[in-house]
């Protein structure tokens, strides 16, 4: 189980901007929770980070028990950002968020709190008075990604995202970018972060692993990025300086024999590739960008 990252960044949004947020790991079985917790805390909207899947279903229920006892329901993450309208055909939905949520999620707080004038909110989706769908622009994504933090402090049970990484059993998933930018047909990155590509800062991303060390008491990192070596050199910089076991998701152009030297002597456990498939015909329609034979040379240059 991964990180709730994406409300756990919207929680710094708002807490900067002083407001007092929960965070809840929403599942099946702690729905009844759930809802006790927020009929007892009234707050001024509830969020859901969505991905188009089963995964929806919980999410579905609890943003109807929500919404029965009079609380906004915001909707965000993947799903609700490639079709807002058909989420908000929903009558449990009161608004989107599309694509990154952190200053789309202030403003709103702040007309909710103060104006309720929606239009004015970039990159929110809503409902007018008369129930028809109003999908406002777009807003550009944030600049600097240091801006905001994901909210760990916040997490009920950092030790449940904790993953085993070869012999090391407190690996936990980080990331440092956001976006990638390759056109892969079956991948949200083209639709909802439009192939672009940004990375926090190295000071940023040290202090973070150092608390998760001093605090967790971490011993290997997983670096869950789309597009890990979006610059391999200062990368490949950064890995040596966190001077931790490591795992991530590698393209296999960037396999050479020396490419994986380098990922044994800096502790690397494991990598993922995204393979796909074996026939140039299907990478081909789906827009990959990858020879076969090229996937073909990346394993066994890593065997």
């Amino acid at each position: 189980m991964y990180p709730p990252f994406g409300i756990m960044y919207v929680a710094d949004a708002l807490m900067q901007q002083g407001h007092t947020v929960e965070l809840w790991h929403e599942t099946d079985a702690a729905l009844e929770e759930f809802v006790r917790r927020v009929e007892r805390a009234r707050p001024l909207w509830v969020g859901f980070s969505t991905i188009t899947g089963p995964q929806l279903v919980p999410t579905i229920e609890a943003s109807r028990r929500v919404r029965a006892l009079g609380i906004p329901v915001v909707w965000g993450g993947v799903h609700a950002t490639i079709m807002p309208q058909e989420v908000l055909r929903e009558d449990y939905v009161d608004f989107v968020v599309v694509n990154e949520g952190e200053i789309t999620a202030q403003e709103l707080t702040h007309q909710l709190q103060n104006g309720r004038d929606f239009g004015r909110v970039w990159g929110l989706a809503w409902k007018d008075s008369a129930g028809r769908v109003v999908v406002n622009p777009e807003r550009p994504f944030i600049e600097n990604l240091d801006d905001f933090s994901p909210r760990w402090d916040l997490l009920p049970d950092v030790s449940a995202y904790l993953l085993q990484s070869g012999p090391f059993d407190r690996a936990i998933p980080v990331y440092i970018s956001r976006g990638c930018p390759f056109r892969c047909g079956f991948c949200y990155n083209e639709v909802v972060m439009k192939r672009t590509w940004r990375q926090h800062s190295d000071e940023f991303i040290l202090n973070q692993i150092a608390w998760l060390k001093r605090e967790h008491g971490i011993n290997a990192v997983d670096y869950a990025d789309d597009y890990l070596f979006g610059r391999p050199r200062p990368m490949k910089r950064l890995v040596e300086k966190v001077n931790m076991p490591w795992s991530g998701q590698v393209r296999v152009q960037l396999l050479k024999p020396e490419f994986v030297q380098w990922m044994a002597d800096t502790g690397c456990q494991w990598v993922n590739i995204g393979a796909e498939s074996g026939s140039q015909a299907v990478l081909d329609s789906i827009s990959k960008d990858q020879k076969a034979e090229m996937i073909e040379w990346g394993v066994q240059n890593l065997a």
